[in-house]
């Protein structure tokens, strides 16, 4: 017998400073439904994530959950700084099942493909996140695109 049948679409469009972009996944009875827009003025870009995930064959009939993120740029010259916050509502009828993702970042540009990285995140997860525990992350590294 063979595996899962999956679907992915996305359609994605932009015009001059602003991006818009949305898709759909399928996997067994699991769905997931976004739209996402970005839009830079000047040297400031801001963005904004909207995801419904119907997680039922994960949880059993009781996975829905709606997850927002707001993200916002600022550049100064060769450098990047980052911002961005997420929310993860409760799964289903699961009181307290939720999450926060907060982050900061740094990008230093040395050219066109390298820049050096710097980011911090933390995640606060509700009492009964069926995701993860409360998480603490800090990493550097260089990224190069060939």
């Amino acid at each position: 017998e063979g595996g899962e049948q999956s679907l992915d679409l996305a359609v994605n469009y932009s015009v001059g400073a602003l991006q818009l972009g949305a898709g759909y996944t399928k996997v067994a009875e699991d769905t997931q439904f976004a739209l996402r827009g970005l839009y830079t003025i000047g040297d400031f870009t801001f963005g904004g994530y909207y995801q419904r995930a119907s997680m039922d064959e994960t949880f059993n009939d009781d996975g829905d959950a709606n997850i927002f993120r707001l993200s916002g740029m600022y550049v100064m010259g060769a450098s990047e700084f980052h911002l961005n916050i997420g929310l993860a509502g409760d799964v289903g009828d699961t009181d307290d099942s939720g999450a926060k993702q907060y982050t900061l970042a740094y990008n230093y540009n040395l050219s066109k493909r390298t820049k050096l990285y710097a980011f911090a995140t933390k995640i606060s997860a509700d009492d009964t996140n069926p995701y993860t525990g409360d998480f603490r992350s800090f990493a550097l590294g260089v990224r190069h695109n060939f």
